[in-house]
């Protein structure tokens, strides 16, 4: 082994053992303060990283409902206008075909 592989070496055990003295102070400060079982080893590992990375920890929002367009509300609603006895199978049915057939008119 070279000197220098013996330097990173040494330099990469120093980190590991930093990382995890970290790991472990981590989760005893969280056992004090929240007197519940602290996050896993590989969970604190992680969001260092994504800290690192990005400086948040925070997850990403999720993408959610999706939004219903003012033009479909009013297609639901004139059908349910012009036929108000129709099932809502058959309404949803009725919507879709006509959402696929606009589609195909345009260009």
């Amino acid at each position: 082994m070279s000197l220098l592989q013996a330097k990173s070496y040494i330099e990469a055990s120093r980190s590991l053992l930093t990382l995890s003295l970290l790991v472990i102070t981590t989760q005893r400060r969280f056992r004090i303060t929240y007197k519940t079982d602290p996050p896993s080893d590989n969970s604190i590992r992680l969001w260092l990283t994504q800290f690192q990375e990005t400086g948040i920890v925070l997850h990403r929002k999720g993408a959610g409902r999706p939004s219903t367009s003012q033009e479909n509300v009013d297609r639901i609603q004139e059908t349910f206008t012009r036929s108000p006895r129709k099932s809502t199978r058959q309404s949803s049915c009725a919507v879709t075909y006509a959402a696929y057939d606009d589609m195909e008119r345009s260009p």
